[in-house]
C-alpha cells in the first residue's frame, strides 16, 4: 500500500512540475507577444510619420 502511494506522490509531483512549465511558457509567450506589438507599433509609427 506504502508503494501505491509513494507512487501516486511522484505521479502528482511531476503533474505539479509540468504545470509549472506550462505556466511558465504562457506567461514567456504573452511577454513575446507585448514586445512584438510593441516592435510592430514602432516600426508603424516611424514609418508612417507620426500617425500609426
Amino acid at each position: 500500500m506504502s508503494q501505491v502511494i509513494s507512487f501516486l506522490r511522484r505521479k502528482i509531483k511531476l503533474l505539479d512540475y509540468l504545470f509549472l512549465l506550462l505556466r511558465c511558457l504562457l506567461q514567456s509567450n504573452l511577454f513575446i507577444l507585448h514586445i512584438l506589438q510593441f516592435v510592430f507599433f514602432l516600426l508603424f509609427f516611424l514609418r508612417g510619420g507620426g500617425e500609426p
